[in-house]
Order: structure tokens, then sequence, then C-alpha cells
């Protein structure tokens, strides 16, 4: 994660629940306003990023499983350019978000 890449590998912390997966992510970043979780617990699509701001430097998708890993691999390698996420017929709900350089964690017990 340290390296400049174009991708980036994520880190994928596997473990029962009360093992300190969480803890452990909290503890990678200097400030509170760094770290970013965000539930993935029976979600099938990508989660909400527009909580992602110039601040964050970690972000924890709680509860992912592999399925929805494989799924958003692209989002996960923290491409150079911008995604464009909620993207729909209309692209009314669309946004963008730059992932580039961020940490990103998978915390699951599944």
């Amino acid at each position: 994660m340290k390296l400049l890449k174009d991708r980036h590998m994520c880190l994928v912390l596997d473990g029962p629940s009360q093992h300190g997966k969480t803890t452990f992510c909290k503890q990678l970043v200097n400030k509170p306003e760094e770290y970013l979780e965000l539930n993935c617990l029976g979600i099938s699509s990508a989660p909400n990023l527009r909580l992602v701001t110039a601040e964050t430097r970690l972000i924890n998708f709680d509860e992912a499983g592999l399925r929805w890993c494989l799924d958003n691999k692209k989002m996960l390698q923290g491409p150079e350019a911008a995604l464009t996420m909620g993207d729909s017929r209309t692209g009314c709900h669309a946004y963008q978000v730059h992932l580039h350089g961020l940490m990103m964690v998978v915390c699951t017990n599944r």
C-alpha cells in the first residue's frame, strides 16, 4: 500500500467476530477523520462512497463477502482515474469519487 502504483491490492482480514479486525484498521490511521467504515453486510452492489473526503486515508469495507469483493474489484483496486458510482439509466444519481492512493481493507468473518 505504500508504493504508488496504478492499482493497489486491498488487505483482507478474515476471522471470527470480536477478534479486533476493525480495531486494527482504526490503528492504521493517525486521526479519526482519516478512517471511514462502511457496513457491507447484505448489500449486493457498491457501497455509498459519497462519504469519502479529502481527509480519508483508509476505507474499511466491514462484513463484505467474497462475491461482493469480486463484483467490486475495479473499485477495490483504487484506480488513478475517478470512478463514476451510483450510475443509472438517466445518470441522475451518479457521482465521481477519487480512490487512488487510499488504503482499503475488507473485514469479514465469512
